[in-house]
C-alpha cells in the first residue's frame, strides 16, 4: 500500500523528472509485491494510474499487474469499476495489451451494477423495486 501511495503522491505533484532512479526502484519493489500476491487490487490500480500519469515506462510492471489481477477462473479479483478503468487506462497509455485481462475486465464491468447516483443521475422509475409510483 505504501508504494502505491508514494507513486500517487509523485503523480499528484507532477514530480518525476529528477527522481527517475528512485521511481524505477519503487516500481521494481511494487512489481515484486504484486508477483508475490502481497498487493491488494485497489493498490495495484492506484499504482498503475500514478505510474502512467507520470508517463514512466513500466512494461514489466503492467504485465505483472494484469496477470495478478485475473483469478485462476479467468475472472477479475474483486475490484471497483473505477479501479478496473484505471488499470485499463494505464495499460492503454503504455500500449500494454493483455487479452486475458481485457476479457476479464469487460466481463467484470458488464456484470457490475451501475451506480447512476455516482454520475449525478436518478434511477429510472421502478428501477429501485418500488414500483412506478
Amino acid at each position: 500500500r505504501q508504494l502505491a501511495v508514494i507513486a500517487a503522491a509523485y503523480a499528484q505533484c507532477g514530480h518525476y523528472n529528477d527522481d527517475t532512479d528512485f521511481f524505477r526502484g519503487v516500481c521494481a519493489r511494487a512489481q515484486a509485491q504484486i508477483e508475490a500476491g502481497e498487493a491488494a487490487p485497489q493498490d495495484v490500480a492506484l499504482l498503475l494510474r500514478a505510474v502512467a500519469a507520470l508517463q514512466h515506462s513500466a512494461p514489466d510492471l503492467a504485465a505483472a499487474a494484469t496477470r495478478a489481477l485475473v483469478a485462476g477462473n479467468g475472472m477479475l479479483l474483486p475490484m471497483a469499476p473505477s479501479d478496473v478503468s484505471d488499470v485499463l487506462w494505464a495499460c492503454a497509455v503504455w500500449g500494454h495489451r493483455d487479452e486475458t485481462f481485457i476479457d476479464a475486465a469487460i466481463n467484470h464491468l458488464l456484470s457490475a451494477p451501475l451506480d447512476v447516483a455516482a454520475f449525478g443521475g436518478q434511477p429510472a422509475p421502478g428501477a429501485d423495486g418500488g414500483g412506478a409510483g
